[in-house]
């Protein structure tokens, strides 16, 4: 009997290869901040929490403070 089968999912994926959406918001977190850094802002923190909400990224390009969710 095979153990570490890598069967196929609905989604075409197997499952050894699929992220939890914790993880893939991680990622798609560090690309945005990526992006933001090659053209000209500075990320000045990530996951800033208040008794408001959350805000995944504040950055800076001159002036202007962007925060995004």
């Amino acid at each position: 009997m095979l153990r570490h089968s890598r069967t196929k999912i609905a989604s075409g994926v197997s499952k050894t290869r699929r992220r939890s959406p914790r993880e893939l918001g991680f990622q798609l977190e560090q690309q945005a901040c990526r992006y933001l850094e090659q053209n000209g802002y500075r990320v000045l923190c990530r996951n800033f929490v208040s008794r408001y909400g959350e805000i995944d990224i504040v950055a800076l390009e001159g002036h202007l403070s962007s925060l995004l969710r």
